[in-house]
């Protein structure tokens, strides 16, 4: 048997994985291969824009759909996928806390990050907790084409932009103040209740107990100079922080028209 294969299964270059057929005493091998991609946002639109662009780039590919945050961790954990695709903003766990616990506990396929929030917004903190990309929703379906394409062959995909706003990160000057000084479940719950989310919604939300959620929240007022629950609700408003991102309908991503609901899982596999 060939040395350091499972199951049949090997993974080659840039996180693609490829299927090897061998026969005992046969010289003669084939291989195959089927890139399998997660796609995790809760709009419909979204994701079938999504599925389309990488149909396309991809013909014959196995595109896999979450509708939510713990979905998308459960999925990421339990199934093998070449690449995932996370919204920041989807309900329950956001795309920054599905990504952090998914480098938490090993994961190490590539993860490209999609969000309506600007990169000086959201961009490096999305790169501290994992991410391999970061693209903005309003981007023409090429340049998701072209961040796939990168993270598929083992590299990046950052904008000059987003590389100038990680190099200020070194120095402490990128993120905004609110951010900078937070750690990954702080920043999810100033985000939350920013939100207009209540300490018992963040419980239920992150499966934190509630004193856990007002442990938090006290850190949160220490760490940020403040006094009181409003003020850090404030604080996240002005700074645009809150869960909730702006409507789909000007993301260069979504279908030219609307359609059912894709399934969750679709495949042109015979």
């Amino acid at each position: 048997m060939l040395e350091g294969y499972h199951r049949g299964e090997v993974w080659r270059g840039g996180g693609t994985r490829r299927n090897l057929l061998s026969t005992i005493g046969d010289s003669r091998t084939y291989i195959s291969s089927v890139h399998r991609f997660l796609v995790a946002d809760d709009h419909s639109l979204l994701r079938e824009g999504i599925e389309n662009v990488l149909r396309t780039g991809w013909p014959g590919c196995v595109v896999q759909h979450a509708l939510d945050g713990p979905e998308a961790l459960a999925l990421l954990l339990e199934d093998r996928f070449d690449l995932a695709i996370l919204d920041i903003g989807m309900p329950l766990l956001d795309g920054l806390e599905v990504l952090a616990r998914a480098r938490k506990a090993g994961l190490r396929i590539p993860i490209l990050i999609v969000s309506m929030h600007p990169e000086e917004r959201m961009g490096v903190r999305a790169l501290r907790c994992g991410a391999s990309g970061y693209l903005t929703k309003d981007a023409a379906p090429s340049s998701l084409t072209d961040a796939v394409s990168a993270l598929l062959a083992g590299r990046k995909s950052i904008s000059p932009r987003l590389a100038d706003l990680l190099a200020e990160a070194v120095q402490g000057a990128a993120e905004p103040p609110a951010a900078a000084k937070l750690s990954g479940r702080e920043f999810h719950v100033l985000r939350m209740l920013s939100s207009g989310k209540s300490l018992r919604e963040i419980s239920a939300s992150m499966s934190l107990s509630i004193k856990t959620v007002h442990t938090y929240r006290t850190r949160l007022l220490n760490k940020l100079g403040l006094k009181r629950t409003g003020e850090l609700v404030r604080l996240g408003v002005e700074q645009g922080l809150a869960e909730g991102e702006p409507g789909t309908g000007a993301s260069s991503l979504a279908p030219p028209s609307p359609g059912k609901s894709s399934p969750r899982n679709r495949s042109d596999d015979p």
